[in-house]
């Protein structure tokens, strides 16, 4: 048998075989992310932060924070798109029919999977304004998922599910 025959063969049995599933990567801990979010403190904006029109006066559109997330602020370069911009978060966040902190739980998990500080500090935040906030940190840090219920378990599956890949989700998932 020959090389280009042997590597052909080799090739098309391990093809046919399917791919190999490597164990997914252990998630950073919210510690971590914390201090890797700590870390881009100091960092420099891409875009200016500082735009008067980057502040809305609704605490709603704020997230009941203290300030706007940055990227609300970074849309004070394109003044007419600043209250859209903080709207949409705050309808993603705070409307609909799933619950304000199980959204915010699903947001943090997939920062978790993607490694993103900057949306795990934002998505810490609205859980520990939660009254349920001891759950989800137990979830989060200790993985003790029994005092979460059947919905959220379900959400954060979702979630795990579609940030692994946006077409691999069934109508039945």
């Amino acid at each position: 048998m020959s090389f280009r025959t042997l590597v052909l063969s080799t090739t098309l049995v391990l093809g046919l075989a399917g791919p190999v599933h490597a164990e997914a990567p252990a998630l950073p801990t919210l510690a971590q992310l914390e201090q890797a979010a700590r870390a881009r403190v100091t960092s420099t904006p891409r875009v200016s932060l500082g735009a008067p029109v980057t502040r809305p006066d609704d605490a709603a559109l704020r997230l009941f924070g203290p300030d706007v997330p940055n990227v609300v602020k970074a849309m004070g370069v394109v003044p007419e798109g600043v209250t859209p911009m903080a709207e949409m978060l705050r309808a993603v966040l705070l409307e609909g029919s799933v619950a304000t902190t199980t959204r915010a739980a699903m947001g943090l998990r997939v920062a978790q999977m993607v490694g993103s500080p900057y949306i795990a500090a934002h998505m810490v935040r609205l859980l520990g304004a939660s009254p349920d906030s001891a759950t989800w940190r137990a979830y989060f840090e200790g993985g003790k998922a029994e005092r979460l219920t059947p919905r959220q378990r379900e959400a954060i599956a979702y979630a795990e599910t579609l940030t692994r890949d946006v077409n691999g989700v069934a109508d039945q998932e």
